[in-house]
Order: C-alpha cells, then structure tokens, then sequence
C-alpha cells in the first residue's frame, strides 16, 4: 500500500523546520537579553537613596551638618615595632552589599602618622542618603608605607546598619612579605 505524496512525512520538511527553530529562538532570546538592563552596570535607584556607583566617592561638605553622618573609631595593631614616620593610615567606609560587585567607597579618612603610633582615632564624615536600612556597610583599614602595604585589617568590621555600630576598633595585621 503506497501514501499519497501529500501524506507523506518528509525528513527534508522536518529538518528544515527544525534548523529554523533551532536558528530563530536563540536569535530572539539573545535580543531580550542585550535590551534588559545589567544591575551591575546600570543601577536603579529605589526612591529611598540616590544611585551610587563605583566612579567617585560622594561629596560631602563639612560646613553642612544636614548631609553629613559620622563613623568614627580607632586603629591599632599588637605587635611591637614602631612605624616610620611617612607611614599613611587609609580607613574607608565600604557597601559590600552586593557579593558579585567590588565594594562601594562611600568615605574615607587619610592620616599621614608623621611619627605618632597606634592607636589612631579616625572620623569618617559620609552621606546619610547613600545608606539603606537594608544593606550591608563594613570599614576597612589599611597602613602603607612608601606605597607599600605594611598593615591591613583582615576580618570584617560591619558598621551603621542591621543592628551595626557607628563607632569601631579595627585591629590591623601585618602583611607577609615572600623572601
């Protein structure tokens, strides 16, 4: 018994509709993908605080207490050696909210030690604004000499929010060097 040609399945007709499919929706996912936006390069802002992104720190003006907030602090290290008097403490108020995104400076305070050792007391002045309730803020210091890194804290030091101080002791650490 023989089909009439147009009961026919042709493998040729089959092939073809699927190497279109196959073709066609990789082609329309891949455009829906390009047109939504990257979080991670595109922020959107909620109505609670202003975008931030990684390019600058914001501005904050010591002479307008209304937009400034206050982290502040001490450094110290327990070993018993002197620093040089060129040695530069760093401490930075960081948003590590976002684990697959570098950390947001969102302050910072540099204390040329011209001679003084630890402890340091530090006072980060920051932009309230930029906090959410939500997010995670962490400090961080480090002490370089010449450039060179010579101390850094090594643990995290969470700040400001989810039940978070303002106000920390951040051990430093010193940094090993290979021979």
């Amino acid at each position: 018994m023989t089909l009439p040609l147009s009961r026919m399945r042709s493998p040729l007709r089959f092939g073809l509709a699927s190497l279109l499919v196959a073709l066609v929706i990789p082609l329309v996912m891949s455009m829906a993908i390009a047109q939504t936006p990257d979080p991670a390069t595109n922020p959107v802002p909620n109505n609670d605080s202003p975008a931030m992104t990684d390019e600058a720190l914001p501005e904050v003006s010591p002479d307008d207490p209304t937009a400034q907030a206050t982290l502040s602090g001490t450094v110290f290290y327990l070993q018993r050696s002197a620093l040089p008097p060129n040695a530069i403490l760093r401490v930075q108020l960081l948003n590590v909210s976002r684990a697959d995104a570098p950390a947001v400076v969102l302050g910072e305070q540099i204390i040329e030690t011209k001679g003084r050792q630890v402890p340091f007391s530090f006072e980060i002045l920051y932009d309230p604004a930029f906090i959410q309730d939500n997010y995670r803020y962490s400090v961080q210091a480090r002490i370089t000499v010449d450039d060179r890194l010579m101390f850094t804290s090594t643990q995290s030091y969470p700040v400001i929010t989810l039940g978070h101080p303002s106000s920390v002791d951040i051990r430093v650490d010193p940094v090993s060097r290979n021979p």
